[in-house]
Formats: C-alpha cells, sequence, structure tokens
C-alpha cells in the first residue's frame, strides 16, 4: 500500500508498512525525501508539522525539505514570549503527526493532549540531563550510592554552585583550571574559563576540570553523538553514525592568564569560535573545524592522521572500532547513571508515559571529548541538536539521512479509514483513530521479577507484551541506528524500574536460549 500526498505542487509517494504488530495501523516508510505538509485544512493528506525547527533550519536542507510557506511555531522561538497573543493557535486544534521542534517553550503542558498517533519529539523528564546543574547532580549521586570505580567514569570531576563552592575553591587552590558555565544556558553563553576561584559565580553555575583531549592538527576537538530514545520505560535508546566533530579555532597552547582569545584555543563550542556562521568552517591553520563523524572516523584508521591518539599501536583492531564502542559504552552509562531521576521527573510531567503507540521520543546531542587513548568523557546532553549540519556537510555521504531513519524507527501511524487518511488532530479525540485499549497492569512485582529464573512471555500480561515488542518492532527498521544494549549492564543498572529490568531480562534469557 502507497500514500501519495501533494506539496507545492509536487507529489510524493509514501509506502507503508506494516510493524509487528497486527492490530495496529501501518506506518510511513521515508525514502530520500521527507515531505513537510502543512496543510492544516484537508483531512485527506498527512501531516508532519515542524514549528520554528522549520523555519530555522530545514529551509537550509532543500535535497530533502520543501520549505513551506506557512510559517507554524514561530511563537515558540526561544526568544519570544509563550504568552504573545494567538501563539497558542500555531498548536492548538491542528492536525499533524509529528511535532519537531527545538525552542518548544512549556511543552510539557502539552503532553496530555496529544491524541493516538500524534508525536512530540519533547523526552518526558529531559530536563535532567539538559540542564547541567541536575545532569551532574544526577550522576554524582549515582556514583555516591552505587560501588562505583573508575572504569565506570564517564563525566570531569564536577562541582555545582553554590553547593559545592567550599569543595571548588579547595580543588582550585593550586591554580588549577575550570570550565564554568551556567546551568542553563546554551551557544556557550557565560561560559568562564579561568584559574580563580573568585571568577566564578556562586549562583546557578556548573564547574568542571579542564580536560585538554586528543588534538586535531594542534587544535581542540570534541564529538556530537546522536542518541534517540524511544522510550524511557522501559529504557530503549540508540545511536546513530551521524553527527560531527568541532574544532577551536586556534592552535592549542597551554592555559595562561595573559593570552588574549583563550576560549577560541580551549573551547570546541561553535558559537564560541564563528558565532552563529552557517558557512563552511575553519580553524587558524586552514583544517576543517566542522566536519563529519563519519569523516573522522575513516580518518583515524589511517596510519598517518592528523590526530594525537597514544592508543592506536596497542591494540589488534581499528582504532574507529574502539571508539565506537567506548562512545556506545558511555552514552550507555551516561542513560543509566541518569535513568532514576529522569523517569521520576518524567512522571510528575506526563500521564501519557505507558501510552501507545508512544507519544513521546527525544533526540539528543552529547558533546563528548576524546581522551589521547581513546576514552570518551561526557561534557554536555543538548536538544538543539544542530541537525540539519547533517545535511549539509557532506552530502554525498553513504550514510542515511538522519532524520529519515529517525522517522522510520520511531513509526508514523497512518491512520485510513474506507474513504481517506485520517491526521490526528490536538485536543480532539476522533473515535474513527486506533488507539490501544491497554492500561499498566504486570503479572508480577520488582522483587518476584527479580527471583525468577525463567520469563516465560505467554504469562505476561497484553500490557508487558506490548511493552516488550516494541524493541522488536524498532529493529525491523533500524536504518544506521545502533540499539544501545543495556542488558549487559545489569550490575551498573541500579534501581531499575520493573519494565526495564523485565526488558533487558528477558532479552538475556533470550540470548542465552539462541547461544544453547
Amino acid at each position: 500500500m502507497i500514500l501519495t500526498v501533494i506539496l507545492l505542487q509536487q507529489q510524493y509517494i509514501i509506502p507503508l508498512a506494516n510493524t509487528v504488530f497486527d492490530d495496529e495501523p501501518k506506518i510511513a516508510v521515508f525514502g530520500d525525501k521527507l515531505p513537510v505538509i502543512q496543510n492544516f485544512s484537508s483531512r485527506t493528506r498527512p501531516i508532519i508539522l515542524f514549528p520554528d525547527y522549520a523555519r530555522n533550519q530545514i529551509k537550509k536542507s532543500a535535497k530533502f525539505f520543501e520549505q513551506s510557506t506557512r510559517q507554524t511555531g514561530q511563537c515558540y522561538h526561544y526568544n519570544i514570549k509563550p504568552e504573545k497573543p494567538n501563539c497558542t493557535k500555531d498548536v492548538l486544534n491542528q492536525k499533524f503527526y509529528v511535532m519537531q521542534t527545538h525552542s518548544f517553550a512549556r511543552y510539557e503542558q502539552y503532553f496530555d493532549k496529544l491524541q493516538p498517533g500524534q508525536l512530540i519529539n519533547r523526552l518526558p523528564g529531559r530536563s535532567v540531563l539538559l540542564h547541567k546543574n541536575s545532569l551532574t547532580q544526577a550522576i554524582n549521586k549515582y556514583q555516591r550510592t552505587l560501588k562505583f570505580n573508575s572504569s565506570q567514569q564517564i563525566f570531569p570531576q564536577s562541582f555545582i554552585l553554590p553547593d559545592n563552592a567550599y569543595n571548588l575553591k579547595k580543588y582550585m587552590a593550586d591554580g588549577k583550571w575550570v570550565i564554568a558555565k551556567p546551568s542553563n544556558s546554551y551557544a556557550g553563553k557565560g561560559i568562564i574559563l579561568t584559574n580563580r576561584f573568585s571568577d566564578i559565580p556562586l549562583r546557578d553555575y556548573v564547574a568542571q576540570e579542564y580536560i585538554t583531549g586528543v588534538l586535531m592538527q594542534n587544535h581542540k576537538i570534541d564529538l556530537r553523538i546522536m542518541v534517540l530514545v524511544t522510550s524511557l520505560d522501559p529504557l530503549i535508546a540508540y545511536t546513530h553514525r551521524s553527527g560531527f566533530v568541532k574544532a577551536a579555532f586556534n592552535s592549542y597552547q597551554k592555559l595562561s592568564d595573559n593570552k588574549e582569545n583563550e576560549q577560541k584555543t580551549h573551547l570546541t563550542n561553535v558559537a564560541v569560535n564563528f558565532g552563529h556562521d552557517d558557512r563552511e568552517l575553519f580553524t587558524d591553520s586552514g583544517a576543517h573545524a566542522f566536519f563529519p563523524l563519519h569523516t573522522f572516523m575513516s580518518e583515524i584508521d589511517q596510519p598517518d592522521n592528523i590526530y594525537d591518539f597514544k592508543f592506536i599501536q596497542e591494540f589488534n583492531k581499528l582504532p574507529s572500532k574502539i571508539i565506537k564502542d567506548n562512545i556506545n559504552q558511555m552514552v550507555t552509562r551516561t542513560l543509566i547513571q541518569t535513568y532514576k531521576p529522569v523517569l521520576e521527573q518524567a512522571k510528575v510531567e506526563t500521564s501519557r508515559l505507558y501510552d501507545f503507540p508512544r507519544p513521546f521520543f527525544g533526540l539528543l546531542g552529547l558533546d563528548v571529548m576524546l581522551s589521547k587513548n581513546g576514552t570518551p568523557v561526557l561534557l554536555e546532553v543538548n536538544d538543539n541538536t544542530m541537525i540539519s549540519k547533517n545535511f549539509n556537510l557532506d552530502p554525498n555521504s553513504e550514510y542515511n539521512d538522519l532524520l529519515i531513519d529517525m522517522y522510520n524507527l520511531i513509526g508514523i501511524r497512518i491512520n485510513i479509514d474506507e474513504d481517506n487518511v485520517i491526521n490526528p488532530e490536538y485536543a480532539h479525540d476522533d473515535k474513527r483513530i486506533w488507539r490501544s485499549n491497554l492500561t499498566y497492569n504486570t503479572s508480577m512485582n520488582l522483587h518476584s521479577l527479580k527471583a525468577t529464573q525463567n520469563i516465560e512471555y505467554n504469562k505476561l500480561t497484553k500490557f508487558e507484551q506490548r511493552s516488550l515488542m516494541q524493541i522488536k518492532d524498532e529493529a525491523t527498521r533500524l536504518g544506521e541506528f545502533q540499539r544501545l544494549k543495556f542488558e549487559d549492564y545489569e550490575d551498573e543498572f541500579y534501581d531499575a524500574s520493573y519494565l526495564t529490568k523485565l526488558m533487558y531480562k528477558w532479552i538475556q534469557q533470550e540470548k542465552q536460549q539462541i547461544n544453547k
């Protein structure tokens, strides 16, 4: 079956495919074009709504997107107050499948009015990851709670201000340098690089130890790793081969009190080094300062490359394989170490956490610095992932487009009756649209699950079975995504939820049966 849609006098054919769930609607399968459709009056066309993101980002990527003349979502740009008159009309009573926005004000108020089949790229509880103080607090608390060892270290030594002011002052007493950032900032705003405690505001800041990391032609770099979360409970997440490398503008020199442009030497933030320039970016020595992650992975496998890694000759496998494995391990541990507070906050923000199909997903950008031995260290988590850069960096890349892979994976359900396509309408309960009648219902409690030696799938409730099968369904359309294998970190996953524990115990059990 196919679906024909028309946008700006162009016709697009979107194939529809079955999921593993026989009773659920088919999903749209996107190829090399992803039409943006914003015709709100039609009930016969599927609608993918990208509010401010379409206006600011997608228009730069003509190869994959068609720009609509309607600029929806402009009221939700970060510098416009959400109370502005008529802003709410951009969302209320609109028909859409996906709301994709990267500066969505007070997004949680919309969670519980999403209709079956509608999705929003706002993960409940995500603020725990995005705010630097809550991220630091979550990881520090995890490390104190669990019997933690240095091999599980994913985060620089960090201090939340004002709470940890005494410890920070003690840490800096012998001249150690730190990078201090406002707890809730973006684009490099408010960053302070200093070795003087007196330079740092003692309110709503986080100070991290300064890390040099691996150098590229004597320039500091970090990596942006793309992570997609499709479910919080049970926790399901993926990494993608897309992403990019960011380099500092100035050549690296040791830190000094007397140097100008220290930030452009020691920070890799694009806004700090280049502002909001969308042109091709270069360092002071003419090297690319912003380039695809897969280019980096290819380069480090070359014998004579431009990176000063110290581990390459020590292992009998490709350096890129080592780095990829290390990064996936770090991302897995990041989500494990922050899982409890994220899930707790998510339950505060919405009552729809256990709906099927899932109404929420989150594409996160993890900024990672690599040590010279290839060990990744998490710097921060972003949800403004600069995703348009993935289109513009390398149009001839062999890798699939990140957005297309993402929409295929999350599965956009297309409801069809005898006459036409039924678009779900925000805050409007249309009885013709398929909906799940499953409610949270488990066959045992967490204590019983821990004592269970063998999970019998047929004895699980329908709700439990549907929860487990999400991972099987998504496995049929991974594209370039790679699932994070939480089942391999059971000992580190303290206080896992019942469904998360059930999911990965079941997967481990299946693996053992296959290996027999």
